[in-house]
């Protein structure tokens, strides 16, 4: 779904920060232990980049339960990065490290069911109160580069990286993506929220079939 200028010439300017680039993220940490792996790994100051690519092929309102569930597929690609800890074993083999994380993904789709209540604020106008969001993801193909591996010791890092690779999208990502998921919800509700709080409910979501408003603030790339 992407509009076209003259619907969007008809939306009015909302004053929240788009969510691509979404910069200076909370800490993203990880713990997961099971037969084969061990992995404590913490993400800070990340930015995740690449939304605005989204397309939307779905977007429900229940007005009645105030929720607000968007359908997206992702297009090109979508970058997260940031500075990390790592402390693993994986299949035996150690992985350390602290330096640059970089994860680059293509394809895939998400899912985010945003659920709420009104309340009143300014002129009596009533904004909606986000109390909770459910994110789900399927993954893309995706590569991964961590510097820092091994102290930066070149032969034992490229090693890393390759091993990291290799293993992540049948081994890693399924016990990543629950807490990813948990993340990216939380992120999400925060953006989604600087919206509700600056647009009266009946604006965002009238009668008529006018949600742009809200679908304009959340993936602004796509006017």
């Amino acid at each position: 779904m992407r509009l076209s200028s003259s619907q969007t010439n008809r939306i009015p300017q909302i004053g929240a920060p788009p969510i691509d680039p979404a910069d200076q993220l909370a800490p993203l940490t990880w713990h997961t232990s099971s037969t084969g792996l061990d992995i404590t790994f913490r993400l800070d100051n990340g930015r995740f980049s690449g939304l605005g690519s989204a397309v939307v092929d779905s977007l429900q309102v229940d007005s009645f339960s105030k929720r607000i569930r968007i359908i997206a597929h992702l297009n090109g690609i979508y970058t997260l990065e940031g500075a990390y800890t790592l402390a693993a074993h994986v299949l035996g083999i150690p992985l350390e490290g602290t330096g640059i994380f970089r994860g680059v993904m293509g394809g895939g789709a998400v899912d985010v069911t945003y659920s709420g209540h009104l309340e009143s604020g300014q002129g009596g106008r009533s904004y909606l109160k986000l109390d909770t969001v459910r994110v789900a993801l399927a993954l893309g193909r995706s590569q991964y580069e961590l510097t820092g591996l091994f102290g930066d010791y070149q032969p034992l890092a490229l090693a890393g990286n390759m091993f990291i690779n290799n293993v992540a999208a049948n081994v890693v990502e399924p016990h990543l993506k629950p807490t990813l998921e948990k993340w990216l919800a939380e992120v999400f509700r925060q953006y989604a929220q600087a919206v509700f709080d600056t647009v009266p409910y009946d604006e965002l979501f009238p009668k008529t079939p006018a949600y742009r408003g809200f679908y304009r603030a959340v993936f602004p790339q796509n006017f």
